[in-house]
C-alpha cells in the first residue's frame, strides 16, 4: 500500500498537492472514511427505505427478520459515526462481526 502511495506521489502529475509528502496518504484515508460512512448510509437506506434487501425481506420468521433489520440499522449507524476511526479492513470486519 505504501509503495503504491509513493508511486502516485512520485509520478508526473499536474496536481501540485501530490508533491507534498503525506498528502496522498491523507487523501486516501479520507476516501476510505467516506466509503465506510457511505456503507453505513446504504445499510440504513436498504433497511428502512424503498429499496429493501431481498435477503432480509424473504426471512419468513417476523422476529428474526426484525432482528436482522435492527442489526443492520445499528451497524449502519456505527459505521457512520465511527467512519473516521475505522482505519483498516480488519477494523471494519470487526465492527461487522460485533453487530451480527
Amino acid at each position: 500500500r505504501r509503495q503504491r502511495q509513493m508511486f502516485i506521489r512520485d509520478r508526473k502529475t499536474r496536481d501540485a498537492a501530490l508533491a507534498y509528502p503525506g498528502y496522498a496518504s491523507a487523501f486516501l484515508k479520507k476516501v476510505w472514511a467516506d466509503a465506510v460512512g457511505f456503507c453505513g448510509s446504504e445499510l440504513i437506506r436498504r433497511s428502512v427505505g424503498l429499496s429493501h434487501v431481498a435477503d432480509i425481506d424473504t426471512i419468513q420468521d417476523d422476529a428474526m427478520r426484525h432482528e436482522c433489520l435492527r442489526h443492520a440499522i445499528t451497524l449502519g449507524k456505527a459505521l457512520i459515526v465511527l467512519a473516521e476511526r475505522i482505519d483498516s479492513v480488519d477494523e471494519l470486519l470487526a465492527r461487522v462481526r460485533q453487530y451480527s
